[in-house]
């Protein structure tokens, strides 16, 4: 196998999992072609809204389940590998540090702890489907995670720097910037740094690391 062709391959596959996030948008147009309306608008009724977050589960999860059988066949490359030693005491320490304090700078930036407000403001059916709907958004940020940061290693030979959250991180700070803003890309940023480290953090074991990122994903 030419060994160049192969780390970019990883390269490719991290930058089709950021792809598969913009799926949504394609939907979006989609959608407001055919409701007539702009998002701002067909947003605001419930069932609308519903069959949003139903698709858009229907649309990453296959992209994301091929990405990772494509990978897994290719590359021989295990997406979501559970078989690594469990993190050190100072990894654990490491991953509770960075989970705590994203919480904590959520919480601040809400006003408030997030899950409860958003329960409050959509009740159950709709917080339900919304958590569902960040989940399926975490795993392809986790995609682009795992992907990046073996290629940086193939490519640099440094496994202590958290490529893969510095992907994410401009690929998802930069997607913020040009539907957002300066501050929310800039959050992005750090953000995805922070996923990254975790993810160092955990010694790439899947077990301990999606879980964790999952989990302050949700707060």
């Amino acid at each position: 196998m030419d060994t160049k062709k192969h780390t970019w391959a990883f390269f490719f596959y991290a930058l089709a999992a950021f792809a598969v996030l913009a799926l949504e948008l394609v939907l979006m147009l989609a959608e407001n072609a055919v409701y007539g309306a702009p998002m701002e608008i067909w947003q605001k009724r419930p069932n609308t809204v519903l069959l949003h977050w139903f698709l858009i589960w229907l649309i990453w999860g296959g992209a994301d389940f091929l990405i990772v059988k494509l990978a897994k066949k290719h590359l021989d490359f295990k997406v979501f590998d559970f078989t690594r030693d469990k993190p050190t005491i100072r990894g654990f320490c490491v991953i509770a540090v960075c989970a705590i304090a994203y919480a904590v700078y959520v919480t601040i930036d809400w006003n408030g702890f997030k899950p409860y407000l958003e329960f409050q403001y959509h009740g159950v059916v709709k917080f339900c489907f919304q958590y569902i709907y960040y989940m399926f958004e975490c795993i392809a940020y986790w995609l682009i995670i795992v992907f990046a940061q073996k290629f940086g290693e193939k490519l640099w030979k440094n496994p202590k720097i958290p490529y893969g959250g510095i992907m994410v991180g401009l690929t998802w700070g930069l997607g913020h910037i040009l539907t957002k803003n300066l501050s929310t890309g800039l959050e992005s940023l750090v953000s995805g740094v922070l996923f990254g480290i975790i993810y160092l953090a955990s010694k790439k074991n899947a077990k301990f690391a999606f879980p964790v990122i999952l989990l302050i994903w949700w707060i």
